[in-house]
């Protein structure tokens, strides 16, 4: 798929962790403000900001809700060509997560700027920053699988339930119970992925077939990319 030529206009992220954060505000208000200043010393428009609240970081990105507003946002309008947040942390706290994130944005020809490191993906330092996040991704990826690939291979053997339940699977009296229609999902994409279609791809696939993941009501290339990559861990 090629990038759509995007326009000056800007969308602002910001999340907190907790409803406490989130009813406070504080956090909050000042990150707009941050995102306003950026956009008016930098003459981006800014089209409007996405708020979490109260959403963890540890939930990947396309699955928050102000989160899939806002992917739906640029994916649809060729105005915007920027996503502004104030932090990296914002985005995730998983090096995998934050990496497919700003690669479905890439994918759309949308940069990113990152406030705290100064950050924007369309410049040299920008493009030395992604290269360092695919490297710590992969490093994250690698040790992940060697810390839990035998944990999970034993608690699945004995149908023991682990949180949350992954995708293709609900917890049922203690063990963990095959979901058929999301079991026949996860073998969808790894269809798909035999026949060499990108996440993107088969995320478009997905939802144009009307299936849905744990969260949410959309596929996201991110989304497909944890799902297959947590089987592959699994199995």
């Amino acid at each position: 798929m090629r990038a759509t030529k995007r326009g000056n206009g800007a969308a602002g992220y910001i999340r907190v962790s907790t409803t406490k954060q989130a009813l406070n505000g504080e956090s909050l208000a000042a990150q707009e403000a941050a995102i306003k200043s950026y956009c008016e010393r930098t003459g981006l428009v800014l089209a409007g900001i996405y708020r979490d609240d109260g959403e963890s970081g540890t939930i990947p990105f396309a699955e928050r809700p102000a989160a899939q507003t806002l992917l739906e946002h640029i994916t649809g309008d060729p105005n915007v060509g920027h996503v502004v947040v104030t932090r990296l942390d914002r985005l995730g706290r998983s090096c995998l997560d934050v990496l497919a994130t700003v690669q479905s944005f890439e994918k759309l020809g949308v940069a990113l700027h990152l406030l705290d490191l100064s950050v924007d993906t369309r410049s040299p330092s920008g493009r030395f920053f992604l290269a360092v996040l695919g490297a710590f991704a992969q490093l994250e990826r690698d040790l992940i699988s060697e810390r839990t690939r035998a944990v999970l291979r034993h608690k699945r053997t004995k149908g023991e339930v682990y949180s949350p339940p992954p995708f293709g699977y609900r917890a049922e009296g203690g063990r963990l119970v095959a979901v058929e229609e999301e079991t026949a999902t996860i073998q969808l994409i790894r269809e798909l992925r035999a026949q060499g279609q990108s996440y993107w791809t088969r995320a478009s696939q997905l939802n144009a077939l009307g299936l849905r993941p744990k969260r949410g009501n959309r596929w996201y290339p991110m989304t497909v990319r944890r799902v297959y990559l947590r089987e592959e861990v699994r199995t």
